[in-house]
């Protein structure tokens, strides 16, 4: 009996891992859409918290993390957009979920806002 307490214990405990994951994605997009996060936190963000919300990243959470890197983009500088959050992109087109898949056509003119005119390559690499 002690192991399924434990074993249930256990689901609970990532259940709310992955919905605090899912809040603090839903806040950095909002912020960041309303200029209340400018530079300074979303490179903070990027820098020193996209590792730990990816890790063992399910379809729940990369549903909410591609709109939420698209909402940080306005304040990132070109370079630092193109290696954080286009290349997200790019695997995100690739995966192997549908769902994910979804996500990425449903968001990708937000994210051509960001691309450079001139870098019309860019723009074949996401289909």
């Amino acid at each position: 009996m002690d192991r399924i307490s434990s074993s249930s214990e256990h689901q609970e405990t990532e259940e709310i891992r992955e919905k605090a994951k899912i809040a603090v994605l839903i806040i950095v997009q909002k912020f960041s859409d309303a200029d209340i996060f400018e530079k300074d936190e979303c490179v903070l963000f990027l820098k020193n918290y996209l590792a730990e919300i990816k890790d063992g990243m399910l379809f729940k959470i990369k549903k909410f993390l591609l709109p939420a890197l698209i909402a940080v983009s306005k304040h990132l500088e070109y370079e630092y957009f193109i290696s954080m959050v286009y290349s997200e992109f790019k695997t995100f087109i690739n995966d192997e979920i549908w769902g994910v898949r979804k996500v990425c056509i449903e968001n990708m003119t937000n994210l051509m806002k960001y691309l450079k005119y001139h870098e019309t390559e860019k723009l074949t690499e996401c289909f």
